[in-house]
């Protein structure tokens, strides 16, 4: 595959904010995808191809932000918008490219207090189409979780996480196919994401 990509960003901070915000757009031909091949006459057996694709366009922004807030606050957050899809394609037209959500947001509230902190994480993310004739999606979805830990520089440092409090059932990723509904492509498309679950962490600095 080969292809032209153009962007445009910035980086900066101040006593406040900081920010890191990239725009691209990417023109790519021949891209190599990777999708779910079915045995014929073995319902539910498939296997990876790679092919290339003809014409593509990788498109979206990319934003970080950190916001020092009062009291003792202060925001994190990572946003992904994307518009990935076929140009022209034969087959396809101008269909978005699957397994690749639009949008995707990462973000925390904390209340830091010398090295402590604690506050609530949220992830979102937008319906992801499962194959490349747009026919089916995995829906979109949100969890929240909840952090509480201490970071130093040198001797120890700990934290614990709770995410999805909620346990919601949501797709955290999914296979990708040509078309879902064709015939011979009964499969699991959807690959599930954790339920509700804690993590905790020491780790040890000189």
């Amino acid at each position: 595959q080969r292809g032209t990509t153009l962007e445009v960003g910035s980086r900066g901070q101040t006593r406040s904010v900081d920010w890191d915000v990239v725009a691209y757009h990417a023109r790519i031909k021949d891209e190599l995808l990777q999708t779910q091949v079915f045995a014929a006459g073995n319902a539910g057996a498939s296997a990876p191809q790679t092919v290339n694709a003809g014409s593509t366009v990788h498109a979206g922004i990319e934003l970080g932000l950190t916001a020092r807030l009062p009291a003792d606050l202060e925001w994190r957050s990572n946003l992904l918008l994307n518009r990935f899809r076929f140009d022209g394609d034969p087959s396809f037209g101008n269909n978005t490219l699957p397994g690749v959500p639009k949008a995707l947001l990462r973000a925390e509230l904390l209340y830091r207090k010398a090295s402590l902190y604690v506050g609530p994480m949220l992830e979102a993310a937008g319906s992801t189409p499962v194959d490349m004739t747009n026919s089916t999606r995995a829906p979109g979805y949100a969890i929240f979780g909840f952090k509480l830990g201490q970071q130093s520089a040198r001797g120890m440092s700990w934290f614990v996480e709770a995410r999805n409090l909620g346990d919601r059932k949501y797709a955290a990723t999914t296979s990708v196919v040509r078309d879902f509904n064709a015939p011979g492509t009964d499969q699991a498309a959807y690959l599930p994401g954790d339920g509700r679950s804690v993590y905790a962490g020491i780790q040890w600095r000189q």
